[in-house]
């Protein structure tokens, strides 16, 4: 997902799960593609899943 897109991305009001690994720039994405929406004065947030346990991870992701 890059460029085109990305923007693309940006004018979505869905969640984006990208997907890679370590040190392809993901979280650099996830950023441009927030900085370039109309979310961008609001909050970024990054977490990182693999450091999560499968019950934390459902409570932070999944809503009830």
């Amino acid at each position: 997902m890059t460029g085109g897109l990305a923007r693309e991305a940006a004018n979505t009001d869905i969640p984006i799960l990208l997907e890679g690994e370590t040190g392809t720039g993901k979280t650099l994405l996830a950023q441009a593609i927030h900085n370039a929406s109309d979310r961008a004065a609001e909050t970024f947030v990054s977490f990182n899943t693999s450091a999560m346990t499968d019950t934390l991870l459902e409570k932070s992701v999944v809503r009830s």
